[in-house]
């Protein structure tokens, strides 16, 4: 009885984790740049640029980021920029938004089609409906972790057009615009370890922790709704370990509907958010 209490919170602890290891680094800090950040970005310019492909690549927004994951290091800046360099030249992530997903899409709903009031992507979805297990039972594992890769680089390209026609951005120094992010909005209702969170479904999130890191900072928020008491006393433990910036972009309420209701409706306007969130807006499926 014991050893099964202990393995449902390791459980509980994994999937967690996989939910809010997303980088946040809330939007006031994001849309400032200190003279110490000023100066190590201009150094890892130098380094950097000649490396990059792609114009999006070079700008400050996504520079800053690098940047910032490595603590303003600039040899673990470089290395986490060659790497991620890798992983999306052997993963095509450039072509990913363009391929055939109607073999998955159905089974792991997510939406990015919504904004909050200050304009900022919001990704949404309801992890309880989604049946991990049915997809690594089926031989798609390696599927559901490109899936995933997907939606990053989805809100990660919503955010780099907004900031290329101007929208919400800070002058933080002229020339040097940084962009506001996404808000990752999760419903935990329906949640069960057997399809999310089963030994089969571990590997996958593990991977998917991996994958991650080549989208630093990416959320300025990460909301938890209808979180299972189990889920919350996890995370009460886990609050000790996580990143200080982490702790500031998390949000968990509980099945409470009016707590995280009108906690959503001071951030997102009603017509933003989907029915499953408190919304008037409705999925085409």
């Amino acid at each position: 009885m014991e050893r099964g209490i202990y393995k449902r919170i390791l459980h509980c602890g994994l999937v967690i984790a996989s939910l809010v290891i997303v980088s946040a680094i809330p939007v006031e800090e994001e849309l400032r740049i200190s003279p110490k950040e000023l100066a190590a970005l201009q150094q890892y310019k130098q380094i950097i640029l000649p490396r990059l492909k792609h114009d999006y690549m070079k700008t400050d927004l996504y520079l800053i980021r690098f940047l910032r994951a490595a603590n303003l290091n600039l040899k673990d800046a470089e290395q986490r920029m060659i790497d991620n360099l890798k992983f999306r030249e052997e993963n095509n992530l450039e072509g990913i938004l363009s391929e055939d997903w109607s073999d998955i899409e159905n089974d792991y709903p997510y939406s990015t089609d919504t904004v909050d009031k200050e304009g900022r992507p919001i990704v949404s979805f309801s992890l309880g409906d989604w049946d991990l297990r049915k997809g690594i039972v089926q031989g798609k594992r390696d599927r559901v972790i490109r899936y995933l890769d997907k939606a990053f680089e989805d809100v990660a390209l919503q955010i780099r057009e907004k900031q290329a026609r101007g929208e919400n951005v800070t002058q933080a120094r002229p020339n040097t615009n940084l962009q506001i992010k996404a808000i990752f909005l999760i419903n935990l209702a329906n949640f069960n370890l057997a399809q999310q969170g089963c030994f089969q479904c571990l590997p996958t999130i593990y991977q998917y922790f991996l994958h991650q890191v080549h989208f630093p900072n990416l959320s300025d928020k990460i909301i938890l709704v209808n979180t299972p008491g189990l889920f919350e006393t996890v995370l009460q433990l886990l609050q000790p370990i996580m990143a200080p910036e982490t702790r500031v972009a998390l949000r968990v309420f509980g099945p409470d509907k009016d707590k995280w209701r009108n906690y959503l409706y001071s951030l997102v306007d009603k017509n933003q958010l989907y029915t499953e969130f408190g919304g008037t807006r409705r999925h085409p499926y």
